[in-house]
């Protein structure tokens, strides 16, 4: 069993940029339990850049860059802490990002939140550390979103 929450804010600093910071937690059984925190600066709607820390564990840098409203590739760097007399060059994740039901009516991109009723979506995330695959992950999801504004 496994407990995630989550919650953040857009914040619009002008026609240019906005910043997003959030806050997750995860709880699973037999495993501690943990918080991430983040920043991310949005650029024009296309650009993001941004850190996590995660409490007593690892620290990552960010960047995603939004091809179109479906389309979406990323890049992390993650350097984890909790093994401090371990050597650790750290862990590249790549990601890629699609939206399927973008398209099906109107164009979202500008739409409140609040009306918007889920998405369909594939991310694809590949792990490497010291040169060589970790992990690969897939994941096909369908996102509720709700506004509690």
């Amino acid at each position: 069993l496994h407990f995630y929450g989550m919650g953040g804010y857009v914040f619009f600093l002008n026609d240019v940029f906005k910043f997003k910071p959030t806050i997750l937690y995860r709880w699973a059984e037999r495993t501690p339990s943990y918080m991430d925190f983040s920043g991310t600066l949005i650029i024009n709607d296309r650009v993001w850049v941004g850190a996590t820390y995660r409490m007593e564990n690892s620290y990552a840098l960010i960047f995603q860059f939004n091809v179109n409203n479906q389309l979406k590739f990323g890049y992390s760097y993650d350097l984890t802490t909790f093994h401090p007399t371990q050597v650790n060059s750290g862990t590249h994740e790549f990601m890629i990002s699609y939206d399927f039901t973008y398209g099906e009516g109107e164009d979202r991109s500008h739409q409140d939140i609040s009306k918007v009723k889920g998405t369909r979506m594939i991310i694809i995330s590949l792990m490497i550390s010291r040169g060589y695959l970790r992990s690969l992950f897939v994941d096909y999801s369908y996102i509720i979103r709700r506004s509690f504004v």
